[in-house]
């Protein structure tokens, strides 16, 4: 279970903020501060749950996530 992920009360067209694919997208990301799709959710949920293991924390959780998940290489 993410502590950040979230459903949205209302799916929405739009792009992705992992992977950039344009499509439906049902979920709201809190350290990304955006919507992903039902593709990149568990990727995120697994880095949240690496990084949570790790004990890794930063002053700001979203920039570090992201700077984190950036240096992998998503297909989708």
């Amino acid at each position: 279970m993410s502590v950040s992920i979230r459903v949205l009360p209302k799916e929405g067209l739009g792009k992705c903020s992992l992977c950039g694919v344009w499509q439906q997208l049902s979920f709201w990301d809190a350290d990304l501060a955006g919507r992903i799709c039902e593709d990149c959710r568990p990727f995120l949920e697994a880095a949240e749950i690496a990084l949570i293991a790790a004990k890794c924390r930063h002053p700001n959780c979203a920039t570090s996530l992201w700077s984190f998940l950036s240096s992998f290489s998503v297909g989708v």
